[in-house]
């Protein structure tokens, strides 16, 4: 699952934990993937199905279709691939 990064709001609160696991990952991951993983570590109890735990992040997590914002910008996440703004 892909929680692309443009234009996430945080409560301020959540900040520093954020900030704290994305500089110990940053390595690893782009920002953007880490999201998912921060937000399963934050949400799920351990034991629990992965279903369980994806259903409750749906009603917690709010979104909006379409997106309020777009790419700008060519730089992507993935390696290799440009992204064009729509």
């Amino acid at each position: 699952v892909y929680f692309f990064f443009i234009g996430k709001l945080f409560k301020s609160e959540d900040l520093t934990d954020f900030v704290r696991f994305f500089l110990m990952f940053y390595k690893d991951k782009p920002i953007d993937l880490l999201l998912g993983d921060i937000f399963q570590v934050k949400m799920c109890n351990p034991g629990e199905t992965p279903e369980k735990c994806a259903e409750r992040n749906k009603q917690i997590r709010i979104r909006y279709k379409p997106s309020l914002f777009q790419h700008v910008g060519i730089q992507s996440s993935f390696p290799g691939r440009e992204q064009y703004s729509k």
